[in-house]
């Protein structure tokens, strides 16, 4: 293989500030290395830390990442105070929807951290602080207003939309 032209280029510490910097493009850095734009890409990708590799990466090639865990547990502290309020003001076929929406972050959250498995989520589940909320809920309603619960939280685990 051979050797990087831009590591044996005498100018390599100004080249890498200037391309880091943005004050020199990854062709002009070329042209001063004497070697063509591929190698100096591969010098960014291959020699460079990773860091100022993203910082001279092209616009239109960096992605917004997210931490999808740290999202999902957000959204889930929002769906908790969402239920509170949709209690308090009474409403409660939509508390249970709120509910049932946060099953499903639970479940995502143990599945992406490795907390569950397929055959444990109803267990965890069931065991959740959520699951007795919601076991509580269904307690106070009368045994044709639970059934119509249950047939809604059934066809929302279904993905059935109205």
């Amino acid at each position: 293989m051979n050797p990087c032209k831009l590591c044996s280029c005498p100018d390599r510490a100004l080249i890498e500030q200037k391309i880091a910097s943005k004050e020199l493009t990854r062709s002009a850095a070329a042209k001063v290395a004497n070697c063509n734009v591929s190698s100096v890409s591969r010098h960014v990708k291959n020699h460079l830390a990773k860091h100022v590799a993203e910082l001279t990466m092209p616009e239109a090639l960096r992605v917004e990442t997210i931490n999808v865990v740290n999202e999902l547990e957000r959204s889930t502290k929002r769906l908790d105070k969402l239920y509170e309020e949709l209690m308090a003001a009474g409403n409660r076929n939509e508390a249970i929807r709120a509910l049932a929406e946060k099953r499903k972050h639970v479940e995502l959250i143990g599945k992406l951290t490795g907390q569950s498995r397929k055959e444990t989520t109803e267990v965890s589940v069931m065991t959740s602080p959520s699951f007795a909320i919601l076991h509580q809920a269904l307690k106070v309603l009368d045994p044709e207003a639970q059934r119509a619960v249950s047939d809604e939280i059934e066809r929302l685990n279904n993905g059935n939309e109205r």
